[in-house]
C-alpha cells in the first residue's frame, strides 16, 4: 500500500501494473467499504494494470476535513491519476464508486479518459424516498447499537453465503470507515439521484448484479439500465449485492468479456434503424413516467403577503422562525433564487463591519438548518449552502411572485371588463395590509413597489365604478386604499 499526500491529507492506494495488457482498470469502492474488499477479485484481473484506492474518509486514506462535497473527492481522484500518470482508464465500481463517477461526468463534462464503467451491485437511481427511509434506518440502529454494530444488519443484505474470509473483509472496511463519512456521503447520494444526470451518459457501461440483492433488485436494474445509451446488464446467480466477494471469477469473467470486445468489435451499429431508435425512445419514456410518478418532485411553498409561511410536500415548516432575521432571508431567497452572503450582510447588517456581519450570517444559517432538521427535512435537498452564497435547488411557489405575475398577465387584456373580472377576483384574495410581520428595509421596498401596482388596479376599478355610478363598489375600493395605508384625497 502506498499514499499519495496533497494538501488536503494523504490518500491511500495501491497500483499494480501489468506485462500483458495496456488496458487500465480502476476500481472504486462502495460507501463504508474500502479497496480491501476487491481482493477476492484480484488473482483473476492480474493480466490488466490495476489501480485500487480508499475514497476520502474510508479505509487508510484520510478524512474530510469540513465540508463533504463531490468536488473534494474529483480533486483527490484528479491528483492520484496525475501522479500515476494514468491517462485512460476502465472504471469499475461499487456503490459510492457509481454514484462518483456518474456525478463526475455530468459535473466536468469535458473528461474523455474514462473508456468504460461497469457497475457491480449498485444502480445510479434509486427512488428517492424510499432512499432516504433506508438511511433512516441504519441510523436509528447506529443511535441505539453504535457504528461499530452496523456490520450485524448490512452483511445479510450484502453476502448471500458468508464465510468468516468475506465477513471479515466487511466489518474491517466498515471499522475504518468514519460514521460522519458513512452517513454524509449517503446524503450527497441521494440529493444528486436524477434520471437526468444518467442520461447524459453515453459511454459503455456493463451493470452487473447479484439475483438475491434486496437492496436492488433486478427489476430495478432493469428500468436503470434503460437510461444509459449504451448499457449491457447480467444477473449473477446466487449471490447479492457485492458480487465481487461472493463470485469473484464470474465478476472478473464478465468485465475481462466487457472490455475485449469494447477493444475488438466494429460492428454495425443496429440502433442506427430508424424504427429501433422510436422504439428505444417510447420505452425510455415510459419508464421516466413510471418513476416520476413514484417519486415525484417536491413542493416548496413560501407565503410572504398575510404572514410568513413556509410549506414542503403540503406540510407546514415550523420552527422559531421569529429569531436571527431567518425569515428575511428565506424570504430575499424565495423571490431572486440565491443571494450571496455579503448581499445578505448588506441587506441585513449593514451597520456592522463584515466581519460580525458574515459571522451573523452564519448564526442564521445554522439556525434555519436546525429548523429544517427540527421537521425531519434535509435542506440540502432544498437549498444549496456554499462559502460564498445560498442557492435554491428546486422551484418555489411564492406568493408575491405569482401575484405581481398575475397583475401583469391581467394588464395586458385587451377588454376593461375582463380587466376587472380578473382584478376583482385577486384582489378579493389579499389581506391587508401586506408583509405584515416582515420589516427589514429591502423587503418594505418590495411591499411599496407592489402596493404601487395594488393602487394602480384599485384606481383603476373605482373609476369604472364611478362611471357607473356603483357606490358599494366605489365604497369597497377606498376602504382597501385605506387598510393598506395609502388612501389619498380621492
Amino acid at each position: 500500500m502506498e499514499f499519495l499526500h496533497t494538501k488536503r491529507g494523504k490518500i491511500a492506494y495501491q497500483y499494480f501494473q501489468s506485462k500483458e495488457s495496456r488496458e487500465t482498470l480502476v476500481l472504486a469502492h462502495g460507501i463504508g467499504m474500502d479497496m480491501m474488499t476487491w481482493e477476492p477479485m484480484l488473482p483473476y484481473i492480474h493480466h490488466y494494470n490495476v489501480l485500487l484506492f480508499d475514497f476520502r474518509g474510508h479505509g487508510y486514506s484520510d478524512s474530510f476535513n469540513g465540508e463533504f462535497n463531490w468536488r473534494i473527492l474529483y480533486d483527490d481522484f484528479f491528483e492520484l491519476l496525475g501522479h500515476l500518470s494514468i491517462e485512460h482508464y476502465h472504471i469499475v465500481s461499487h456503490g459510492l464508486g457509481l454514484h462518483f463517477i456518474i456525478n463526475l461526468l455530468n459535473d466536468e463534462p469535458e473528461v474523455r479518459s474514462i473508456q468504460s464503467i461497469t457497475s457491480i451491485g449498485s444502480l445510479a437511481y434509486y427512488p428517492k424516498k424510499i432512499a432516504t427511509k433506508g438511511i433512516e434506518v441504519r441510523k436509528d440502529f447506529v443511535q441505539e447499537h453504535g457504528f461499530s454494530k452496523l456490520a450485524d444488519i448490512l452483511i445479510p443484505q450484502l453476502i448471500h453465503k458468508r464465510s468468516n474470509e468475506n465477513t471479515k473483509l466487511i466489518k474491517n472496511a466498515l471499522g475504518r470507515t468514519t460514521e460522519e463519512s458513512y452517513f454524509s456521503l449517503f446524503k450527497i447520494c441521494i440529493n444528486e439521484l436524477s434520471t437526468d444526470r444518467l442520461k447524459t451518459i453515453n459511454l459503455p457501461i456493463l451493470l452487473l448484479s447479484g439475483e438475491l440483492d434486496v437492496n436492488y433488485p433486478r427489476e430495478l436494474a432493469v428500468m436503470t439500465a434503460n437510461y444509459f445509451e449504451n448499457s449491457k446488464y447480467y444477473i449473477i446467480p446466487d449471490s447479492s449485492n457485492m458480487i465481487q466477494i461472493e463470485k469473484p471469477v464470474e465478476t472478473a469473467d464478465f468485465i475481462h468479456k466487457f472490455v475485449q470486445e469494447l477493444l475488438t468489435t466494429n460492428k454495425q451499429e443496429l440502433s442506427n434503424f430508424d424504427y429501433i431508435k422510436e422504439l428505444n425512445h417510447t420505452l425510455s419514456s415510459m419508464l421516466l413516467e413510471g418513476f416520476e410518478k413514484v417519486n415525484p418532485p417536491s413542493s416548496f411553498k413560501v407565503n410572504l403577503l398575510n404572514g410568513f409561511y413556509i410549506e414542503v410536500d403540503g406540510v407546514e415548516v415550523k420552527g422559531k422562525w421569529n429569531q436571527r432575521k431567518v425569515k428575511s432571508i428565506m424570504a430575499y431567497l424565495a423571490l431572486n433564487g440565491q443571494v450571496s452572503r455579503e448581499k445578505l450582510c448588506d441587506i441585513l447588517w449593514f451597520d456592522l463591519p463584515l466581519a460580525d456581519a458574515l459571522k451573523n450570517v452564519r448564526v442564521a444559517l445554522n439556525h434555519i438548518k436546525n429548523i429544517f432538521k427540527g421537521a425531519h427535512l434535509d435542506i440540502t435537498e432544498y437549498i444549496e449552502i456554499d462559502h460564498e452564497k445560498l442557492s435554491l435547488k428546486i422551484e418555489v411557489n411564492c406568493d408575491v411572485i405569482h401575484l405581481i405575475s398575475m397583475l401583469n398577465q391581467i394588464e395586458k387584456l385587451d377588454e376593461d371588463e375582463d380587466k376587472i373580472t380578473e382584478y376583482v377576483k385577486w384582489l378579493d384574495q389579499l389581506y391587508y395590509p401586506i408583509f405584515d410581520d416582515l420589516y427589514d428595509d429591502w423587503i418594505l421596498e418590495v411591499r411599496d413597489n407592489l402596493e404601487n401596482k395594488i393602487m394602480k388596479v384599485l384606481n383603476f376599478l373605482m373609476g369604472h365604478a364611478e362611471e357607473k355610478g356603483d357606490v358599494e363598489a366605489i365604497s369597497h375600493y377606498r376602504s382597501l386604499l385605506g387598510k393598506m395605508g395609502i388612501l389619498q384625497n380621492t
